[in-house]
């Protein structure tokens, strides 16, 4: 790779533009702050068009680390990072046809380094339709929570029990009653699952039996009302 300096009479410390291996075309431009000359954003760009943004990486002035990542490859993503310790904290993922539009957003442990809750957002971008918290250390799911469409009251809770790398017990609650929960992570308190309530095995029964004369083109309208 060659090195330029783009010539500016006006920078204290100007670009420094990196250009392909034999050849003319741009791999990257590093940017500077003007008081203290230290790094603070690298544009890279895309291999076959220069012309066109890949990702943008920008950097801690006190730390020189990393703090911020932006990616624009088939779909836009930003990530996000400790600026003492350089691990990731969290990555905000947008739809691939709205790069304004919040698809899902990751959030990491800073012991392990692994993903403990995930977010997954509705079509329109703002509201949650689903969390799955894990655990840190081994990655496995232990919870999913579920929110009513355009509203942010828990519809459900599932927890799962894991022993051994395998799911032996999992325990489903549901709301049937809207309330105003803010979307939050469950506390000692959420635990106790005062605001959502166990299904019923008599309900169980009949969604089974439901189900059952659906598969077996026995349904009719006696059985919607069991």
């Amino acid at each position: 790779m060659t090195l330029a300096v783009v010539k500016n009479n006006a920078l204290k410390y100007e670009d420094e533009v990196v250009y392909r291996k034999r050849s003319s075309m741009i791999e990257c431009i590093h940017e500077f702050n003007q008081a203290t000359g230290k790094r603070i954003r690298t544009t890279y760009f895309d291999y076959f068009d220069d012309k066109k943004v890949k990702s943008i990486e920008e950097y801690d002035q006190e730390t020189g680390k990393r703090v911020k990542s932006t990616n624009f490859v088939l779909f836009k993503s930003v990530h996000e990072y400790d600026p003492i310790t350089g691990k990731k904290i969290k990555t905000t993922n947008f739809d691939i046809r709205n790069d304004k539009r919040i698809t899902s957003v990751h959030e990491y442990n800073q012991e392990f380094g692994n993903i403990s809750r995930v977010l997954i957002y509705r079509t329109d971008g703002r509201s949650i339709s689903m969390v799955k918290e894990y655990n840190p250390e081994t990655e496995q799911i232990v919870r999913c929570i579920n929110y009513k469409r355009n509203s942010s009251a828990i519809s459900s809770i599932s927890n799962y029990e894991i022993k051994d790398d395998r799911t032996i017990k999992t325990t489903f609650y549901y709301n049937p009653l809207t309330k105003n929960l803010t979307t939050r992570p469950v506390s000692k308190k959420d635990e106790q699952h005062d605001d959502v309530n166990p299904v019923r095995e008599i309900d169980k029964a009949k969604m089974e039996k439901l189900i059952d004369n659906l598969f077996r083109d026995k349904l009719t309208f006696s059985s919607l009302s069991l």
